[in-house]
């Protein structure tokens, strides 16, 4: 998470991880999701990541993973999934 410090911000690392969010027999909507998603981060408390398992119904899964823009930017964000989607493919 973030701390200021003298008009700085600084990182600091978390005392605990923080685990995946298991949710179960969906079926989930399109704005349930999107909630999940655009619920926001707290830059003073922590996490500033939320990771996500959906499993429907019909056994099918989505993961969802959702970083603050502070610790990832765009194209790393491309790159860890390009790089989750080889490995799990």
């Amino acid at each position: 998470h973030i701390i200021e410090e003298n008009e700085e911000l600084y990182w600091i690392k978390n005392k605990k991880a923080y685990g995946l969010n298991y949710f179960q027999n969906g079926p989930f909507t399109n704005q349930e999701i999107l909630e999940y998603i655009k619920h926001p981060f707290n830059l003073n408390a922590g996490p500033l990541y939320r990771f996500a398992l959906i499993k429907n119904k019909d056994r099918e899964y989505r993961f969802i993973i959702v970083f603050h823009h502070i610790i990832i930017d765009g194209l790393t964000f491309d790159y860890l999934i390009e790089t989750l989607s080889s490995y799990y493919n």
